[in-house]
């Protein structure tokens, strides 16, 4: 049939002859034989890659609902940290450009911040902002983000499990466990941290059967880069299995020389610091702006692996319906769930058995021997100075306060365990792969993911009843608020604590009125220049200095210091105090 349809046009385009075969003269023509060669090999090579993809799509689809893919919906934003992730955007599209090129001025003013600290997934930001003009008003990405990291969770998934399977149907159930791992689904309300695709393709790097060479540089760097360019935790992890990587191409393989292994580590520093500079990670010009409390509270439990609870009181649905939850010593090991599921904790029993029966070679532990160093290092890092099991603190240990101030940079350590976390599952995945025959690995893998998603059924259905739920109203509704443009340059919160107010409502408003608006939620900020400004801003408001150029929304506490001046005009409106200078 094809060959009726086809053998006419490429007959009169390349000489086509009959009795012969379209699709068979296609591929021994000298120009489109090259050609379609290639794209059939590519299909033939890659289709298992993109059927993942769109596995990881409809599950996130299944779970989360399709309302997030369209762009103008920002209804689900609208709360919590993942609220500041759009906000950082939303001021970011209009502002000019400046260097860094991910500064912006008007949210949080006067001090600003970047797109770095807002979480809002600077690679995203900076693409769709050069597109800014043709984008409709209200606009965001997030969705669209999230749906393209559970399709690189297929992609990678596939390439990573190509290393240990070779056939088609242990391929997609292998690769359906890393699809569906609950540290990865939890992770949607923290779209930049759901990059999980970026931690299993370093692990592909390690694993892969390809010789070093230059290549490797180049791929090691790229993939750097490109986590340089989401989120600092991802890029800390990346570096952590580069190394790795590397020592194992040094000690174990002995391919490159202790200079060359420097060199070559230099070059993926370099491209990870150049990029955040560029970006604005290095916008404080102090150290001490970059740490934050909490090294040793935001830790990984060591019951996380077992441990079904999320560990989050307004998240009453454990992870599990036949496991029982431990506990954690506080809510703050949130951040670690780590929760393996129970078809990969009946899967690492199964391997344990396996390989005491038929214990690895040596060659075998010795190639994986770096990666066991550095995820160790991980664990030790992610548990932190307080060591935890369940509900009881078997010890803690105090630090130094230098060391706890570098650590409390990444003071949620518990995420730290992820590249661990993907390492168990890929050592249980291989165990059962290689140690059984592929009928009885595919009916073991097949029966524990059943049982791995069955359980967590009672979870995705939370998560779908939440999401769906969801329906932000702006408490602003006052005409007021929409005629604001040309009138007024700024929105001046009193005091400016994004914690005393719904901040996201005023920001959404002063960036659609192309107003500043002195309060921002950010992952770093200068905490000298937020004090100083608060101070100097009440002092300015007890003296009844408002600037003509803002409106001033002002508590309860503080509204006190303006009453009894005459220029001031105050007003009650959507039950907020509103201050301006009278005409």
């Amino acid at each position: 049939m094809p060959g009726l349809i086809l053998h006419p046009v490429f007959s009169a385009c390349f000489g086509f002859r009959r009795g012969l075969s379209v699709e068979k003269q296609m591929l021994n023509h000298p120009f489109p034989g090259v050609f379609l060669k290639i794209i059939f090999n590519f299909i033939s090579r890659s289709y298992l890659l993109f059927l993942a993809g769109f596995i990881g799509v409809l599950f996130l689809a299944a779970v989360n609902g399709i309302q997030m893919l369209f762009p103008t919906n920002i209804n689900w934003l609208m709360h919590g940290d993942i609220g500041t992730h759009f906000m950082g955007w939303h001021f970011f599209r209009d502002e000019p450009w400046r260097f860094p090129i991910g500064k912006f001025l008007n949210y949080g003013w006067p001090a600003g911040s970047s797109i770095a600290f807002t979480d809002s997934i600077p690679v995203f930001a900076i693409l769709f902002k050069l597109v800014s003009g043709l984008l409709p008003e209200t606009f965001q990405y997030i969705g669209i983000w999230l749906y393209v990291c559970f399709f690189l969770q297929g992609v990678f998934s596939i390439l990573l499990v190509r290393t240990m399977a070779d056939d088609f149907l242990t391929r997609l159930i292998s690769a359906a466990f890393f699809i569906t791992s609950p540290i990865l689904l939890i992770r949607t309300g923290h779209p930049a941290l759901c990059s999980h695709w970026i931690i299993i393709a370093a692990l592909w790097l390690y694993f892969r059967k390809e010789p070093y060479s230059l290549k490797s540089l180049r791929n090691w760097t790229m993939l750097a880069a490109i986590s340089a360019t989401i989120h600092p935790y991802i890029t800390a992890m990346t570096i952590g299995l580069a190394a790795a990587f590397y020592l194992r191409v040094w000690l174990v393989d002995k391919k490159i020389s202790l200079k060359m292994l420097v060199m070559n580590f230099s070059v993926i520093l370099c491209s990870v610091f150049i990029l955040w500079w560029i970006i604005g990670y290095f916008e404080f010009g102090q150290i001490r702006n970059y740490g934050a409390e909490g090294y040793g509270d935001w830790s990984m439990n060591l019951a996380a692996p077992i441990n079904p609870e999320v560990g989050i009181d307004i998240w009453p649905v454990s992870w599990s319906s036949i496991i029982k939850g431990i506990g954690f010593v506080s809510w703050t090991q949130c951040d670690g769930f780590a929760y393996l599921g129970i078809g990969v904790i009946i899967l690492f029993i199964i391997a344990l058995c396996v390989l005491a029966i038929s214990p690895p070679d040596l060659k075998s532990l010795v190639f994986f021997l770096p990666l066991g160093l550095i995820c160790l290092c991980f664990v030790v890092f992610a548990a932190s100075n307080k060591i935890t099991f369940g509900k009881l603190i078997l010890f803690e240990f105090p630090l130094p306060q230098k060391l706890y101030n570098i650590f409390s940079i990444f003071h949620s350590s518990g995420r730290f365990f992820w590249p661990v976390y993907y390492t168990i599952f890929f050592i249980v995945l291989k165990s059962v792969i290689k140690k059984f025959n592929k009928n009885t690995a595919i009916t073991v893998l097949a029966a524990c993911l059943f049982f791995q998603i069955s359980d967590s059924m009672a979870q995705y259905r939370y998560i779908h009843q939440t999401i769906k739920s969801i329906n932000w109203e702006n408490p602003l509704k006052n005409e007021f608020w929409g005629a604001l443009h040309g009138k007024y340059k700024h929105l001046v919160l009193v005091p400016p604590d994004h914690n005393k107010w719904q901040y996201l409502a005023f920001a959404y408003v002063a960036a659609s009125q192309g107003m500043t608006v002195n309060s921002s939620y950010t992952a770093r900020h200068d905490v000298v220049m937020d004090t100083l400004y608060t101070k100097k801003l009440l002092d300015e408001i007890s003296k009844g200095k408002l600037s003509s150029d803002s409106v001033y929304v002002i508590d309860d506490e503080h509204i006190n210091l303006i009453n009894g001046f005459d220029s001031i005009l105050i007003r009650k409106i959507d039950g907020f105090s509103v201050a301006t200078l009278k005409n």
